[in-house]
């Protein structure tokens, strides 16, 4: 009469490992790279949101900063806005406060002011990361996170 054995075989467990392993090799990129894609829409939407600030700042301090003539331009940096949205980066660093800004220029026919955006990140463990000087109509279009760069 044969005993009644339980459990797995050495080659089944193998069998499965090795199936864990490639399901781990294809699925750890793939949930790396959006953690990574959502990283950089972060700091896009903070740039959207810095220019929003300096929009708002643009007309409630009208007295006190000069719009600039047609053709010209001013940099406001994050020192003169409300940085206070912008205290939690997508690295755990902080953004730069001078050298994070936005310019704002007159366009040269109708005047009209035009928000550009420049937003830095000092990572926590070392180096650069943020939007480059990126006008808003380019953070408004769904492609928008090829403005995230390393510095």
């Amino acid at each position: 009469m044969k005993k009644n054995q339980k459990g797995f075989t050495l080659v089944e467990l193998l069998a499965a490992i090795v199936i864990l392993g490639i399901l781990m090799l294809i699925a750890v990129p793939q949930i790396l790279g959006l953690v990574e894609n959502n990283k950089n829409k972060i700091y896009v939407n903070d740039a959207k949101k810095l220019i929003a600030s300096a929009e708002y700042k643009m007309r409630a301090a009208s007295d006190s900063i000069e719009k600039p003539d047609p053709g010209d331009c001013i940099a406001i940096s994050l020192v003169y806005l409300d940085s206070d949205d912008f205290e939690t980066t997508p690295n755990n660093g902080e953004y730069l406060k001078e050298a994070s800004y936005v310019l704002v220029k007159a366009n040269d026919t109708t005047g009209r002011l035009e928000y550009s955006a420049s937003l830095i990140e000092k990572m926590d463990k070392g180096g650069y990361k943020g939007v480059e000087l990126t006008t808003n109509e380019e953070l408004l279009q769904s492609n928008a996170t090829k403005h995230v760069r390393v510095f």
